[in-house]
């Protein structure tokens, strides 16, 4: 099946220097967060709840029956 020349769209708006500066500073950032440059650890939650943080490894194992296969709706359903 051919294509006809109609059907091929090309980009409507090519990067400007603006957007490439753009890039260029997310790629900064995600290299540092990624290397712990965005790690810092506050008592925030501990003020404002009174009560110490819940660990990522607890909130995982708590609603892992929302990254199921079948998906949040599904399980959610359940409750109804």
């Amino acid at each position: 099946m051919a294509t006809s020349k109609k059907q091929i769209r090309k980009p409507t708006k090519l990067w400007t220097t603006q957007d490439i500066k753009q890039l260029k500073q997310m790629t900064r950032s995600y290299a540092g967060m990624s290397q712990g440059a965005s790690a810092v650890v506050t008592d925030g939650v501990r003020r404002l709840l009174g009560r110490e943080a819940t660990s990522f490894d607890q909130v995982a194992k708590d609603y892992a029956h929302f990254f199921t296969v079948d998906g949040p709706r599904a399980t959610l359903t359940a409750y109804r």
